[in-house]
């Protein structure tokens, strides 16, 4: 569906839903006994949305492997971790001041997270 002026979206619908399942598998990741990544704000973004699933992933409740396995994405949290390793040194090397424009190159699911989280 094409955004238009004036439109809304929340992070339990839609590609908003999508981002709080990245973030429970970063909070997921972060909880791993040798993390790819740390994301302490992970988990509590994903308890304000409150969906169930996706907070009991991010709290450590359910065992990323038994969900991995009940909906056929096996290394989900695997994946979103490298997946966000790449992204979240690529936008910290973005930030230096010899570097400009860097949002442009990234999908629009990592693009509408990182807007969520700064409101």
């Amino acid at each position: 569906m094409a955004r238009t002026e004036g439109d809304t979206w929340d992070l339990v619908n839609s590609v908003g839903a999508t981002d709080t399942m990245v973030a429970a598998a970063r909070a997921a990741a972060t909880r791993k006994s040798q993390p790819v990544i740390t994301d302490e704000f992970a988990e509590p973004l994903v308890r304000a949305v409150g969906l169930d699933v996706f907070t009991r992933l991010a709290s450590g409740e359910l065992n990323s492997d038994d969900l991995e396995k009940s909906v056929g994405f096996p290394r989900m949290v695997d994946t979103f971790a490298a997946r966000a390793r790449f992204f979240d040194d690529y936008f910290a090397a973005a930030g230096l001041p010899e570097l400009q424009q860097a949002d442009q190159q990234a999908p629009a699911a990592t693009i509408s997270f990182v807007r969520a989280v700064k409101t």
